[in-house]
């Protein structure tokens, strides 16, 4: 009996702790990890990388009052090597030495915690998603749509409104008026809200 008080102190005592030690150091590890304005996705399953920005509209109402809106704006930015995209997956045009820059766009996210469809009817205003291709920073080379009637959504984790601080999943498939269809899985963002004055 001695024994079993002994075993079970020694638990109570050095094993519990250092087991929660480990946990919080490993959750900690895993927060550090996702940075501020940074974006993470599956690109038709390979990694997309990039800086995340949040974008929110503000109207000056009088002199010292503005009217902030309740939806804002992400926008997702990587560089890389010009690739063309198919349904198939992704083929690396090795015609060209362009760098194209592929900026990422979701407007009309409710600023919220919540789930939020593209397929959705009844929001308003609609939720928009759209893939825009860039060659020297501000040409557009080809265009990318979300596609309506698919499983395609962004989901809001948490919004801190103290540091200002927005953070989510999404999960798009798009489509361009040549009919290719490129999707986009496991998406996570963390960015810090920018105000527009109009």
């Amino acid at each position: 009996m001695v024994i079993g008080k002994r075993l079970a102190l020694l638990i109570f005592v050095v094993i519990l702790p250092s087991w929660v030690w480990c946990q919080v150091k490993t959750r900690n590890s895993v927060r550090s990890k996702f940075k501020i304005d940074s974006v993470t996705a599956l690109l038709n399953d390979s990694a997309w990388n990039g800086k995340a920005f949040a974008l929110r509209e503000s109207r000056k109402a009088r002199k010292r009052t503005f009217e902030v809106s309740n939806y804002f704006d992400a926008g997702f930015l990587i560089h890389s090597p010009y690739t063309t995209y198919s349904s198939q997956g992704t083929t690396i045009d090795t015609t060209t030495q362009l760098v194209v820059s592929q900026w990422l766009s979701v407007s009309n996210i409710p600023l919220r915690t919540g789930i939020f469809r593209f397929s959705s009817p009844t929001q308003d205003p609609i939720l928009q998603a759209r893939l825009d291709l860039l060659v020297g920073g501000d040409a557009i080379s080809e265009s990318y749509y979300i596609k309506r009637g698919t499983d395609s959504w962004i989901r809001i984790i948490g919004y801190n409104l103290k540091e200002e601080i927005v953070t989510g999943e999404f999960k798009l498939q798009l489509v361009s008026k040549a009919d290719k269809t490129i999707y986009f899985t496991n998406g996570t963002f963390k960015a810090k809200m920018i105000y527009e004055f109009k």
